[in-house]
């Protein structure tokens, strides 16, 4: 049965080949003017663009973690996306705070108007719960106003 499905049955929504054609998308976006434009883009799947993108739905709609375990939203997922596992409310709760975390040093480092250069590194203790570990440093563009010769 699971080579029928994977090689032959060509209704079978997890198989990967798709006889050589790609998945076309429609996408609507508006220009200047706020007229609509028609474009046509290839959809590729992607596990974690899926994942950050139900995050952000979490945190604008304000919905609780515990809204990926109904039964409604699941049947509506695996309707949209067959191979889209939805992921526990642990891990959302994981993903909406690295979001939260990420947008909240953004917008402190445009308030005080400082050049700072970030980078990040990941932590993950024997429990498998990660930290997020940021690190700035401040750049200074004119030196000569630093020092005092």
């Amino acid at each position: 049965m699971r080579t029928h499905l994977e090689s032959q049955c060509k209704k079978y929504p997890l198989r990967l080949n798709r006889d050589k054609q790609s998945l076309l998308n429609f996408a609507v976006k508006r220009d200047s003017d706020g007229n609509n434009i028609g474009l046509l883009k290839n959809h590729v799947y992607k596990y974690e663009d899926c994942r950050k993108a139900l995050a952000e739905m979490i945190i604008r709609d304000e919905l609780s973690f515990r809204f990926v375990e109904g039964e409604g939203f699941i049947a509506y997922s695996k309707t949209l996306e067959p191979r889209f596992t939805i992921p526990s409310r642990v891990t959302i709760a994981r993903d909406c705070m690295k979001i939260y975390g990420m947008n909240k040093l953004f917008k402190y480092y445009e308030e005080e108007h400082a050049n700072v250069s970030c980078s990040s590194g990941s932590n993950v203790d024997l429990l498998h719960t990660s930290e997020l570990s940021i690190f700035r440093q401040y750049v200074y563009l004119n030196i000569d106003d630093d020092l005092d010769c």
